[in-house]
């Protein structure tokens, strides 16, 4: 049987980092894509919710998202926020990612990740320094304030958060906060107990 990603990930994890819920310590794998520089970072501080992170270089153009580990793909209708520059290098003829995601698929299956730390790493630093300001690495906080259906959508497509979490939260008139500082992180168990949210 083979090994899925997600399982890839995990193990790759447990033999690099023994710090369990380290703010910081991650693995990256980094390929070329059509002269694309693409890293990917991977970590367990939230066992419940495992982060894959995703960066883009190409000359001086930088993008950051955040990716479900189990259905990677950039959604069509988020495509428009990867610079123009980046994405000519990137999108195939049908004006998809589907050969792109395909290469990320096969080099998180097949290559050996480093250790590494989101404090210490300067390129994803600067791409999330440089992203928009709704998509940032880590959960932070619940504000009062509804979330929207496009956030919800977002939050659940590129985080992997459940549905019902997200509908949970929303019903309560709340919205998830993100921040780029590794010190405000926490793990979204503790955000919801926090708040006194039950999804059962």
């Amino acid at each position: 049987m083979m090994e899925t990603i997600l399982e890839k990930l995990i193990s790759d994890y447990n033999f690099l980092i023994n710090a369990k819920n380290s703010r910081s310590a991650c693995i990256k794998y980094t390929f070329q894509y059509n002269k694309v520089t693409v890293n990917l970072y991977f970590d367990m501080f939230d066992s419940q919710l495992p982060s894959l992170n995703l960066v883009l270089i190409y000359l001086h153009n930088y993008y950051y998202s955040s990716l479900n580990v189990s259905k990677l793909i950039i959604p069509n209708q988020f495509l428009n926020q990867i610079p123009r520059e980046i994405l000519t290098q990137i999108i195939d003829f049908n004006e998809t990612l589907l050969s792109f995601f395909e290469k990320v698929n096969n080099e998180l299956l097949c290559q050996t990740p480093i250790r590494a730390s989101y404090a210490k790493d300067y390129q994803f630093k600067d791409a999330v320094c440089k992203s928009n300001k709704e998509n940032l690495p880590f959960l932070y906080c619940l504000r009062h304030k509804r979330m929207q259906d496009e956030t919800l959508l977002l939050l659940q497509d590129t985080l992997a958060i459940p549905f019902i979490v997200l509908k949970a939260i929303q019903n309560h008139n709340m919205t998830i906060v993100r921040t780029d500082n590794i010190e405000y992180r926490k793990e979204l168990t503790v955000i919801l107990r926090e708040n006194n949210i039950s999804t059962e």
